[in-house]
């Protein structure tokens, strides 16, 4: 890592540390939806696993310059959500997983947008609408694992393949919904 000024005009404005990282072992050993997580100071960067990158990060304190906390996880489950409001109310979401013993993980999550009483241009609307319709259908779901399948069967026409993989396949299971979460302490 390398710490620098920078500035316009040679001007010592606030210090930045860079941080490069590599990966030491051979990328095809690394298994998938892997990423890395690079900490200094309050700041955290993240991105898939195996290539090299450089982080920039603010200046952390004289005492936190020399310091990185580096985490390695694996992704286990992901969802698209699509806002029922950005004025802060939560909503129930599921995040299908793939763990053992769990299905789903329930969240409750909320966005706030300053002037979200406004109306949302055409084009937004259009995108959360196709958003929610690919969530409720688990369209994304079901086209990852036609992609498996067709990668694990390696057919001659993988466009048949898909297409009849498609077009034969039965609905995925809906997600167990996990237990309730006990509310919050008063």
């Amino acid at each position: 890592s390398s710490c620098h000024a920078l500035g316009a005009g040679g001007s010592a404005a606030r210090v930045a540390m860079e941080v490069q990282v590599d990966t030491a072992d051979d990328s095809t050993l690394v298994p998938p939806n892997l990423f890395l997580s690079v900490r200094v100071g309050d700041s955290q960067k993240q991105s898939r696993f195996g290539k090299a990158r450089k982080y920039r990060f603010p200046d952390p304190g004289e005492d936190k310059r020399g310091f990185a906390r580096v985490e390695v996880f694996q992704r286990v489950g992901h969802a698209v959500v699509s806002f029922s409001s950005l004025d802060g109310n939560l909503q129930d979401a599921h995040v299908p997983c793939d763990i053992l013993g769990v299905d789903s993980l329930r969240i409750r999550l909320g966005a706030l947008v300053e002037g979200a009483g406004a109306a949302k241009p055409k084009r937004a609307r259009r995108v959360d609408e196709a958003a929610k319709y690919l969530s409720e259908h688990r369209l994304e779901e079901a086209l990852a694992q036609a992609m498996k399948d067709v990668i694990a069967a390696r057919p001659d026409n993988p466009f048949v393949f898909l297409s009849e993989t498609i077009r034969a396949g039965a609905p995925l299971k809906p997600p167990k919904a996990p237990p309730p979460m006990a509310a919050p302490p008063m």
